[in-house]
């Protein structure tokens, strides 16, 4: 899964392996964490606890050897970045992608032989989770 490297990238998080345990930054994990604040995610978004976690982790070690607290932070980070998504970015995932597979599906069983092509147009989704928020009243 990770080639020969001796580390890889999910999203803004850089990770490394070795003897089996993958390695999580403190650097990484502190502009995360300031990257959340700026946006008002870090305390709207993550618990307590998973505040803590993040904030002792980024006190006291420089790479996370243990599996399981690099799990925890790993998904930590995730929720982080879905909550950084903007918010045409999340509709577009959550509302346009499965409108523009089901207008696609319906335009097709009308005998539109392009139609399909629509359910893999970015930009056909984004415009319809645009549409949405419009017609939602900003929601």
């Amino acid at each position: 899964m990770y080639g020969g490297d001796k580390s890889f990238t999910v999203s803004s998080v850089s990770y490394a392996k070795a003897e089996g345990a993958s390695l999580c930054s403190q650097q990484t994990l502190v502009l995360m964490r300031r990257k959340a604040l700026r946006r008002r995610v870090w305390f709207t978004d993550l618990s307590r606890m998973e505040r803590a976690l993040v904030n002792l982790t980024v006190r006291c070690v420089d790479w996370v050897r243990s599996s399981t607290l690099g799990a925890m932070l790993r998904t930590i980070v995730e929720r982080v970045e879905v909550a950084l998504r903007s918010r045409v970015e999340r509709l577009t995932v959550e509302i346009g992608w499965p409108l523009a597979r089901k207008f696609a599906s319906f335009a097709s069983s009308w005998g539109n032989l392009n139609a399909m092509t629509w359910a893999s147009d970015a930009e056909f989704a984004r415009y319809l989770a645009v549409i949405h928020i419009d017609d939602a009243g900003g929601t």
